[in-house]
C-alpha cells in the first residue's frame, strides 16, 4: 500500500509533496486533513506565508522526525551552554546550521503551520545567538534602522508574530535571570572572602 502524501502550495505557487504522517507536525496542516471531505492527496494545502525553500527545510525535519525523537530543549537555557549542553540533539544542530535569515523564515513558518517542536528549536537557537551580540549588530543583521518602527509596524509585527516572539522572549527572560542569579552568586563568593580575608587578617 502507497504512503499516503498531502500537497502543499507555496506562496511563490510551487507545488510540493509531504508524507501525511510527517505533514501532521503541523497542527495546521493536521487540521485541514481532518476537515477534508475527500482524499486528502486530489488536494492542495495553500501555504501562503512559505516560500518552496524554506518549505524544504520544514519538510527535511518533519521527515527525519517521524522516526526519530524531537530535541527535549532545556527550560532556560542553561548560561553559557551549547545548544547539545541544552538538549538539542546532534541532527537539529547540524540542521540549524543555515543563514540567519533562513533560520528565521524557518522559524516564522514553524510558527504559521504551528509546529511547536520546530519553533522551539528555532526560538533556542536565536536566543542563543541573540545574548551574544550588541545591539549595534542585532540591528543589522534584522535591518531595524536607528529610528526602530513605527507604531502601525509594531503593531503588524507582534500580531503577525506574537506566538514566536512570545517563545523568544520568555527563553530570552530565562537567560537574563540566570545571569543574575549567577552575578548574586559570585558577588557573594566574593564578600565571604573578603570577610575571610578580613577575619584572618585581625
Amino acid at each position: 500500500m502507497s504512503e499516503e502524501i498531502v500537497k502543499l502550495r507555496t506562496s511563490d505557487g510551487v507545488v510540493m509533496t509531504m508524507p501525511l504522517q510527517a505533514a501532521c507536525f503541523s497542527v495546521l496542516v493536521k487540521n485541514m486533513v481532518d476537515d477534508a471531505s475527500g482524499n486528502i492527496s486530489d488536494e492542495e494545502i495553500p501555504l501562503p506565508n512559505v516560500s518552496s525553500k524554506i518549505l524544504e527545510k520544514v519538510i527535511q525535519w518533519c521527515e527525519y522526525h517521524v522516526d526519530h525523537s524531537t530535541s527535549i530543549i532545556n527550560k532556560p537555557l542553561k548560561m553559557g551552554g551549547q545548544l547539545r549542553d541544552n538538549g538539542v540533539v546532534e541532527w537539529d544542530i547540524k540542521f540549524l546550521e543555515m543563514p540567519e535569515k533562513e533560520l528565521f523564515d524557518v522559524m516564522l513558518a514553524a510558527n504559521f503551520m504551528d509546529i511547536k517542536p520546530l519553533l522551539e528549536l528555532c526560538c533556542a537557537s536565536v536566543a542563543s545567538s541573540i545574548k551574544s551580540k550588541t545591539v549595534e549588530e542585532l540591528r543589522e543583521e534584522l535591518g531595524v534602522g536607528e529610528e526602530g518602527f513605527t507604531p502601525e509596524e509594531e503593531e503588524k509585527i507582534l500580531r503577525d508574530n506574537a506566538s514566536w516572539c512570545k517563545e523568544a522572549a520568555d527563553m530570552l527572560k530565562d537567560i537574563e535571570k540566570e545571569k543574575a542569579i549567577q552575578a548574586a552568586a559570585e558577588a557573594q563568593e566574593r564578600s565571604e572572602g573578603a570577610d575571610e580575608n578580613a577575619e584572618a587578617n585581625a
